[in-house]
């Protein structure tokens, strides 16, 4: 096999024409701070990829749907770590088949290099990712377990149903 065409690499990316058409690779920046699922999902076709397939457990969902207390769903991930990108999709497929249920769900990206130093993940204690915690009426009452990330809205339901209304 003989090159198509000459490969220029640079810290940007890469760059190469093919057929009189040039194509570019660029890096893409990793997601920080606070992010929407939307952002997420735009930014990461492996994200959306997951997240397409990923088919939430509808009993768990219709449970979501009728908290009527404030629930609010806090995620650390870092966008470079390689369990975020198998676990936090099935989580963003999960707001998506919310809709409009009262559960709110809060996405904050983390640097791979002092992850417990940024403020916002030292003021939840966070040391690792992924970590989801779940609120209710602003108090936490639980963090998603390892284990849970492969139906986080069940467990959810399991966290909500140790959580007694105030």
């Amino acid at each position: 096999l003989a090159p198509a065409s000459r490969l220029s690499v640079g810290k940007e990316g890469a760059a190469f024409e093919v057929g009189g058409r040039r194509g570019e690779l660029r890096a893409t920046p990793h997601l920080l701070g606070a992010r929407t699922g939307t952002e997420m999902l735009a930014h990461d076709a492996y994200y959306r990829f997951l997240a397409d397939r990923f088919q939430p457990d509808p009993g768990a969902l219709e449970r979501l749907r009728a908290e009527a207390r404030d629930v609010r769903v806090l995620t650390f991930f870092g966008s470079w770590c390689p369990h975020c990108r198998d676990h936090v999709p099935f989580l963003l497929k999960t707001e998506q088949a919310l809709g409009r249920a009262r559960v709110r769900f809060d996405f904050y990206g983390l640097p791979r290099a002092g992850m417990s130093a940024e403020p916002e993940a030292a003021k939840w204690g966070i040391t690792g990712v992924p970590t989801s915690i779940l609120l209710v009426d602003g108090r936490e009452v639980g963090r998603i377990p390892n284990d849970g990330w492969s139906h986080p809205e069940q467990s959810l339901v399991r966290l909500l149903g140790g959580a007694s209304a105030s």
